[in-house]
C-alpha cells in the first residue's frame, strides 16, 4: 500500500500506510505543504490506515514545523488506535484533536 499525502480545500490528507521505509519521505512531503498553508492547518487522517508510533512520530515533527512557523495544527478523523497511542505517550496536549 503506498501512501497519499495531499494539500486540498485547506486540508493536508494522509492516506495508505506509514512505515520505516517511507516515514522520512512521508514526513518532507507534509513538511513542503505546511509551508504553503494558512494559520490554521487541519490534517485530515480518515485514508491512514498505519495508526502506530511511527505515524505519532511523523505527527510530531509537522506540530514542531507549525509551532515554528507560528501555526496551529489540528488532526482530525485520528483512529481510536492512534488516539490511545497518543494519550499512552502523554501527547493529548502537543497533538490536538479537531474534535477529542
Amino acid at each position: 500500500m503506498t501512501v497519499q499525502l495531499r494539500f486540498q480545500e485547506g486540508r493536508l490528507q494522509l492516506g495508505g500506510v506509514v512505515n520505516f521505509d517511507n516515514a522520512s519521505d512521508v514526513c518532507n512531503q507534509g513538511l513542503a505543504h505546511l509551508r504553503d498553508a494558512g494559520s490554521l492547518i487541519i490534517v485530515d487522517l480518515q485514508g491512514l490506515q498505519s495508526g502506530g508510533s511511527i505515524d505519532v512520530a511523523v505527527l510530531l515533527q509537522w506540530v514542531r514545523a507549525a509551532a515554528r512557523a507560528k501555526k496551529q495544527i489540528r488532526f482530525d478523523h485520528v483512529s481510536a488506535k492512534l488516539q490511545a497511542i497518543i494519550r499512552v505517550s502523554g501527547l493529548n496536549d502537543v497533538l490536538l484533536l479537531v474534535t477529542p
